[in-house]
């Protein structure tokens, strides 16, 4: 009974205590230590006799009765979790060294200083292993009792197991919910179970307890990494949907329908859609949290999720009278309650503003969460708005709307109460104005429509040729050719050097087209080298020809990718002999030519190269070929001619092509636009010095446009900062100014002004509160001014280390071109 009256919570009347003694007499009772509380038929007599066992056992028990009894108790670590027992059953777990080593567990988690503010990281890993023992106890040997016949393989078939169960969607083995109920696995429970299964073990693993029962360590590794999951943002309310949860209809039938006891449920919806609190920042709110401060209304909260507490946040006046009018009906239900007499100045402090009827006879413990999301959970079906919606979205759809008026990341978080900029990221891709309004150019209609290329959206105009040719060039322009694909880095695509030394495959930046397997016959005879009527055969040893490494048109004749050998001499054959001036027996052995057929190698040697030219026969030598017309000569080489021409001018109009298009020029992206092979634009002197004098110019202009960016960008930086320390000095200068100013003016008033009249002290009062509102707020601008300041030196710092690189790139030598 005295820890009772030290907990505010209930009255326990005495006729209550009287009954219950009577009762206990009647039944023989000795303690009330062991007594099962169903026994009472009556409600209060029951949670009496609850509470009185909760605080007996925190006296009769120490931690370690506890960790034998199967509980344990928070309130033995000095921990008592907000709206839960100190009692947490453990007997769910059947395994006794796996419910020692869970008590062990949570008793380093509540005695460690980094101990949580809730109860859930106690209740998941309570969850996973009661999951873990159901599983050993159906499927091990011996129900999982003898930790030292474990292996991995159960681990393993218990990761199997849970999978299966969320695939399926069925129910967990255990029943480790506090409400006896059996829940589904899902994604983010069966990822609970594998992470906190995993602290678990893995910690008696480092404490030694798994080497004393002789746990296997293949049973500990083998429980896998459950992951982080994928988080998800809520979405803004849809603009029909926000206006009928802001109706006055709809919010009427709320207050009537779903809080007849008028505890202040309307209020509390209205609260969260004007201030864009979370739904428990408002029902935690104390009775003096609004009022008028400096002529303007504030609403006083504290954040606890951030740890910002009495925060205060502007509020629109039909929200004030609202909320001033829940205060004077809190005010009228404590006068109800206690006999017509208001709270004392100490019991006002510590009021609710939407205080709960159970349990709660002072008024300060608030409604709950629950409570506030059963009401509203009713509200939004009888609705039927066509999908599922919560109360904290209204926080989205508000900084949405700041956001597209023009209100700043920092702005939001400011007033949002968020700890960085980060957790507001997620409002950035709602307010792309700019990616707005090319979809609205973009999203057209098809050619089977009746009226094809009418925009799809609302509040456009249809676009003009010169736009929509003018746009298409644009577009365009969000890639430049690259070899083997499309690079996508804007600072290359307007032109830019290339940051990552051209190194394409290993870029993020780089769209890759589709290999071809194999090529036309007409494009392979395009790509072919000139004067060769057809491809020569290759060994089956020999490297694939379509791979230059193996092919350089620098190497001699003789010299192949190894050690180098000089040619092998042989005997020239010189002019023909008389016949007749050589004995017979001697002919033979004169140096000769050795008649072949078209197309066979000569013995002794083997041909490197494949695209080597073929030698012309000298004159005197014997061919077993058939003499070619004269007429037919003339025309192959005036059709190989013409086909060269026709790929000159390809190869002229690409390069014109690709500079008005502002693309990358190199021979890779000549030769694809021109349809031409790269054999062509090296072998052929007109076309290599067209495709290099591109080159050079583009790396000219290049480099000119590089230069220009970079002393542009370190002017502007360098103004910004010096405009930023004359706005701060001027800034200084002006307070200092208004200060002395204040400090004149004020000797003035007292110097005239011999008697002070009650208006003369309340307007004084007044315009003191003005200079002070005034002060901070040159004192928030000043600390604006400091915070640009520091970014411009940050960001004048970068200029120089970038301006830094840059020179030093450019004094290396580059890749000869």
């Amino acid at each position: 009974m005295y820890v009772h009256g030290l907990q505010p919570v209930a009255v326990w009347q005495l006729t209550w205590v009287q009954s219950l003694a009577d009762e206990c007499q009647r039944r023989d009772v000795s303690s009330l230590a062991g007594l099962d509380p169903t026994l009472f038929h009556r409600a209060y007599h029951q949670r009496m006799v609850q509470e009185t066992q909760q605080a007996l056992r925190k006296i009769y028990f120490t931690p370690s009765d506890t960790r034998d009894a199967g509980y344990i108790e928070t309130e033995h670590f000095g921990v008592r979790f907000p709206h839960r027992s100190s009692y947490v059953d453990l007997t769910c777990i059947t395994q006794r060294w796996l419910r020692d080593l869970l008590w062990d567990h949570i008793a380093d988690v509540l005695r460690s200083p980094t101990c949580p503010r809730s109860a859930q990281p106690v209740d998941f890993v309570r969850r996973a292993a009661a999951e873990l023992s159901a599983f050993i106890e159906a499927e091990a040997p011996g129900g999982g009792h003898d930790p030292t016949v474990l292996r991995g393989e159960h681990v393993h078939r218990f990761v199997a197991d849970l999978r299966n169960r969320e695939r399926l969607g069925l129910t967990f083995r255990a029943q480790a919910r506090l409400d006896g109920k059996t829940a589904k696995v899902t994604e983010n429970s069966r990822r609970m179970v594998f992470n906190y299964g995993r602290a678990l073990l893995r910690g008696a693993l480092e404490s030694g307890c798994a080497e004393r029962i002789g746990l296997d360590r293949a049973f500990i590794a083998a429980m896998p990494v459950g992951g982080t999951g994928t988080p998800r943002s809520r979405n803004p309310f849809p603009d029909e949907v926000a206006r009928a949860l802001a109706d006055g209809v709809n919010l009427q039938q709320l207050a009537d329908g779903y809080d007849p006891h008028d505890r202040g449920l309307r209020d509390m919806w209205e609260t969260i859609i004007a201030t864009g609190r979370r739904a428990n920042e408002v029902i935690q709110l104390r009775l003096d949290c609004v009022g008028r401060y400096g002529g303007l209304p504030l609403l006083w909260h504290d954040q606890t999720k951030v740890g910002n507490l009495n925060a205060a946040v502007r509020i629109p006046d039909p929200l004030l009278d609202r909320l001033e009018e829940r205060r004077r009906k809190t005010l009228a239900r404590f006068a109800d309650r206690h006999a017509g007499r208001p709270p004392t100045p100490v019991e006002r402090a510590h009021l609710a503003l939407f205080p709960t009827d159970i349990l709660n006879p002072d008024g300060r413990r608030a409604l709950s969460y629950t409570w506030f999301h059963t009401g509203f959970r009713s509200w939004i079906a009888d609705l039927d708005l066509g999908g599922h919606y919560v109360a904290h979205q209204a926080r989205h759809t508000l900084a949405t709307r700041l956001l597209r008026h023009g209100a700043t990341l920092t702005h939001i978080r400011r007033y949002l109460g968020q700890v960085s900029d980060r957790m507001a990221e997620h409002y950035v891709h709602l307010t792309q104005s700019d990616l707005d309004t090319v979809l609205q150019h973009v999203w057209v209609a098809g050619p089977g429509t009746a009226h094809p290329g009418e925009p799809l959206t609302s509040d456009t105009t249809p676009l003009t040729r010169e736009q929509a040719q003018a746009l298409a060039i644009d577009l365009s322009r969000r890639s430049t050719p690259a070899e083997g694909g499309f690079c996508t880095f804007q600072p290359v695509v307007d032109g830019g050097a290339c940051p990552f030394n051209l190194d394409c495959h290993n870029c993020d930046k780089f769209v890759l087209l589709r290999r071809r397997s194999s090529l036309p016959a007409a494009q392979a005879r395009t790509m072919a080298p000139a004067g060769r009527g057809r491809p020569r055969r290759r060994h089956r040893r020999l490297p694939s020809p379509l791979l230059r490494a193996h092919r350089p048109r620098h190497r001699r004749p003789g010299k192949g990718p190894g050690r180098p050998r000089p040619p092998r001499r042989r005997p020239r054959a010189g002019p023909a002999q008389t016949p007749g001036l050589l004995p017979p027996r001697l002919v033979h052995r004169l140096p000769r030519r050795r008649p072949r057929r078209r197309g066979q190698r000569r013995a002794g040697r083997v041909q490197r190269y494949v695209h080597s030219r073929r030698r012309r026969p000298r004159a005197g030598s014997r061919m077993n070929t058939a003499t070619i017309a004269e007429p037919r000569t003339a025309a192959a080489l005036a059709a190989r001619r013409r086909k060269t021409e026709a790929a000159l001018e390809r190869v002229h109009q690409a390069i014109a092509r690709l500079r008005r298009e502002k693309a990358q020029v190199g021979v890779a992206a000549v030769a694809r636009r021109a349809d031409v092979s790269r054999t062509f634009l090296y072998d052929n002197v007109e076309a290599r010095a067209a495709v290099a004098a591109v080159i050079t110019a583009a790396g000219e202009r290049r480099g000119q446009m590089l230069v220009a960016q970079d002393k542009e960008p370190e002017t502007a930086w360098r103004e910004r900062a010096l405009n930023a320390e004359d706005a701060l000095k001027a800034a200084h200068a002006e307070i200092h100014a208004q200060r002395t100013r204040i400090g004149e003016l004020l000797g003035q008033i007292r110097d005239l002004e011999a008697e002070w009249t009650q208006e003369a002290i309340h307007r004084i009062t007044t315009e003191n509160t003005t200079l002070k509102q005034r002060i901070r707020q040159l004192t928030t601008d000043n600390r604006t001014l400091d915070e640009r300041l520091k970014a411009a030196r940050s960001n004048l710092r970068f200029q120089d280390r970038r301006v830094a690189d840059l020179e030093a790139r450019l004094t290396e030598p580059g890749p000869p071109t």
